[in-house]
């Protein structure tokens, strides 16, 4: 039987134009592209979509991909990754609270929504300087900031008010001394697959800001964390954000959008053919 996957996106990167490629290169895998930007998600035209055996969501644009996977989850199909696991990766304080109810290392956080609530949560997060973030919506590291003293929280606060209701709830984060760089790690599955460490001058380590890739062993304690990460958010693709610290590794934040390019390139594993072989793994399991 030949498998059908449908992967939206509001444009096409390298990513997925490797995803795209290798999709060709497997046996009985048919890859439509979906993009968003011209599609209607109309339950009128749910047959029209029901022909996919799984979706693959590739989206940029956050609030887009949630709207499509509730609608693709509520006609029944398969996605990957689902919108539960999406929303616990997207939103850091959820992401951190699952982190910290399970166990796992992570660095102290918490979130506050008035300016007098962020001075009394930053005493409990024993003091500066501490990490101010989007709660959800960004990556590449946009819109973060690192607050050393109460004049800077008080300038920081000023301006995040003027930007609107959804920088109104502010999620705050100790900040953690590291080794001038950090390790991204994929995890398929129980499985982490491959890393790197990202080395820059600058205290963020996207590759985005210009950090530098360079491959990463993978270590046991990464493996372990890799396996409780996996029972404490579910099945899934995602991306690790690790801090090397004194005490071992902790855990910043997990990506549900994995972006790869250059780590296929600094590491030569192969993630769109790993991505694709776990989207054939799961159409098998959903039709037992």
């Amino acid at each position: 039987m030949r498998l059908k996957i449908g992967l939206i996106h509001t444009g096409i990167r390298e990513d997925e134009r490797m995803i795209i490629q290798q999709a060709k290169e497997i046996n009985n895998l048919e890859l439509d592209p979906i993009d968003l930007r011209k599609t209607v998600l109309a339950f009128e035209h749910r047959k029209h979509y029901q022909k996919y055996h799984l979706i693959l969501q590739r989206c940029m644009a956050g609030n887009k991909a949630d709207q499509a996977l509730w609608y693709f989850q509520e006609i029944g199909l398969t996605v990957v990754n689902d919108l539960r696991l999406s929303f616990l990766c997207k939103n850091k304080f959820a992401t951190s609270l699952r982190l910290a109810q399970t166990n796992i290392p992570t660095p102290k956080f918490a979130t506050a929504f008035t300016e007098e609530s962020v001075t009394r949560a930053i005493q409990k997060l024993d003091g500066f300087p501490i990490i101010i973030k989007p709660i959800a919506g960004t990556s590449w590291g946009r819109l973060m900031g690192k607050i050393n003293d109460q004049d800077s929280l008080e300038m920081i606060l000023e301006h995040k008010n003027a930007l609107g209701v959804n920088h109104q709830a502010f999620y705050l984060q100790k900040y953690i001394e590291k080794p001038q760089r950090d390790i991204r790690a994929y995890l398929i599955k129980d499985q982490i697959v491959c890393a790197v460490y990202r080395e820059a001058s600058h205290w963020i380590t996207n590759t985005a800001r210009g950090s530098k890739l360079k491959s990463c062993p993978i270590t046991q304690e990464m493996r372990k964390l890799g396996r409780q990460i996996y029972h404490a958010f579910g099945h899934g693709l995602m991306a690790i954000d690790f801090f090397e610290t004194q005490t071992g590794l902790t855990v910043n934040e997990i990506n549900h959008t994995m972006e790869f390019k250059n780590v296929v390139k600094e590491t030569k594993v192969n993630l769109a053919k790993l991505i694709l072989e776990y989207c054939v793994e799961k159409i098998q399991a959903s039709k037992q």
